[in-house]
């Protein structure tokens, strides 16, 4: 309570009856010679972390050039002057816009109590390890959530009336702003690419639905970050970065590289990239879209999307040999291994440590791969795939072939689905009974399914957008019509669940 009491006079005097804040120099940095590098008493902000953590996320904006890069600030050394201005942020390494960013959020801030020696505050530096993003689910800014819980696209709703044209274009300019900082935020960039494309941008609708898909691939590189073939050297130091991050992942006990990945978003992002594609008349994009999506959904059912490894009864025996596995192939040094520049790339850009598996798998059966204990590693892997039974069926597991019965009828056709279906439905009692159902509500809407054309129109698009000067009849005529589709989908595919 006495320090308490000690610090607030102390506060009082020297930020209340020397000056006002507004007379304050916040950019003056005192001389070196006066900065403590340690004080008996440390600098407290008011509120103290907790206090400090509200500030900015009240007042910090990430730039968006800085968060595309893959900037994620953290650490911060900074000054605290003995009259409690915090300024002389040191930029390092830190991105030019972030650090901009930050030195002006610096400007408004709070005056610090400041540090004290014997009983006198004096000038010392200072750091604090502030997270700016929500690193912990979303892996987004947080004022982009701000902004999110603002400007909720809900995929899921029905408009029932339609959207009129000014709303359109009010939540249209909000998403934008939005996914300018973030366009791997499939949360907004794909209702905003179907809302694009509802009001026929569909040069722009596309544009958002691919910039999305891709940089959201990113998330599952290995080096955490986009690179291609050209920058890949293959060097032994390239190799060594990438096996780092690879085991820091598998030790977590995640089953993909990157903690923050999410199948769902995944398969989400390529599909609507495919439905703006078809919908637009992009004739020499579609089908290779279809085909990623296809791609994207079976990595997920043989992987059962990204929780297999973490409910795994043998999780640290099967992770351990994943990363042996790896570290012996990837080794220059091991015998028996003959990867060419390419054959490494191949491997280090696959999704997940499942997915690694896959790629060295097909390398041993081209020959490439003899090792006897990579090849022992291999069988043991199989073993207790067999054995602890990974595929347990479970509902995720199961929209997941739902999701792909879908994407087969929107790229070929019903015909394609039903042989999918029929091909699965002798293998799995859990997956017989399932597609029965999908089989029951497809008969019940055969009618509204041959209508391919208007069922892509109204998974394509956010919502139908009223025409000016049309009737309250026409747009409930309208809206009606278009839902008709929509919910035939909902009702027969796990849509919503993709969505939600």
């Amino acid at each position: 309570m006495a320090r308490s009491i000690y610090f607030c006079i102390l506060f009082l005097f020297y930020s209340v009856h020397l000056f006002s804040q507004d007379e304050l120099n916040r950019d003056s940095v005192p001389p070196a010679y006066s900065i403590f590098t340690t004080a008996e008493e440390l600098p407290y902000f008011p509120g103290g972390m907790n206090g400090l953590n509200t500030f900015f996320r009240k007042h910090f904006v990430y730039p968006a050039e800085a968060w595309k890069s893959g900037e994620k600030a953290g650490v911060m050394q900074f000054v605290v002057r003995a009259d409690g201005v915090a300024c002389g942020l040191v930029q390092g390494n830190m991105h030019p816009a972030l650090y901009e960013e930050l030195k002006r959020v610096f400007r408004i801030m709070p005056l610090w109590y400041p540090a004290t020696m014997g009983g006198r505050p004096v000038n010392v530096i200072y750091s604090i390890d502030m997270p700016l993003y929500d690193y912990k689910n979303t892996n987004l800014p947080f004022h982009v959530l701000d902004l999110m819980k603002k400007n909720r696209l809900e995929e899921n709703k029905e408009y029932g009336n339609g959207l009129d044209t000014e709303a359109a274009m009010r939540m249209t300019a909000a998403s934008r702003f939005i996914v300018e900082t973030t366009p791997e935020n499939v949360m907004v960039a794909s209702p905003l690419s179907r809302l694009l494309g509802a009001q026929g941008l569909w040069d722009e609708a596309v544009s958002v639905a691919d910039s999305c898909a891709r940089r959201y691939k990113v998330k599952l590189d290995i080096k955490n970050e986009p690179f291609s073939a050209d920058e890949y050297t293959g060097n032994d130091e390239f190799i060594r970065t990438a096996m780092e991050a690879a085991d820091r992942a598998i030790n977590k006990g995640e089953g993909v590289v990157n903690y923050d990945y999410d199948g769902r978003l995944d398969i989400h992002a390529a599909l609507t990239y495919a439905l703006v594609c078809d919908a637009a008349g992009r004739d020499s994009l579609r089908t290779g879209a279809y085909a990623y999506a296809l791609n994207v959904i079976d990595g997920r059912i043989k992987q059962q999307d990204v929780k297999t490894s973490r409910k795994h009864p043998a999780n640290g025996e099967y992770r351990n040999l994943m990363k042996e596995k790896l570290a012996l192939v990837m080794n220059p040094s091991t015998g028996g291994v003959q990867l060419n520049k390419s054959d490494q790339h191949d491997i280090v850009e696959a999704h997940t440590y499942g997915d690694v598996m896959d790629v060295i798998d097909r390398k041993i059966k081209e020959g490439k791969i003899s090792n006897a204990r990579v090849l022992q590693i291999t069988g043991q892997l199989n073993e207790l795939d067999r054995v602890q039974k990974i595929y347990d069926m479970g509902k995720d597991s199961l929209n997941l072939y739902g999701l792909r019965a879908l994407t087969l009828y929107l790229s070929q056709g019903i015909e394609a689905q039903r042989q999918y279906m029929d091909s699965l439905s002798e293998q799995s009692k859990e997956l017989k009974k399932y597609f029965a159902k999908m089989s029951e509500n497809m008969q019940e809407h055969e009618a509204e399914l041959s209508d391919r054309a208007a069922v892509i129109r109204s998974l394509a698009c956010f919502a139908p957008i009223n025409e000016e000067g049309d009737s309250k009849e026409e747009k409930k005529r309208r809206a009606k019509e278009f839902y008709r589709y929509r919910n035939t989908v909902m009702e027969t595919y796990p849509l919503e669940w993709l969505w939600k």
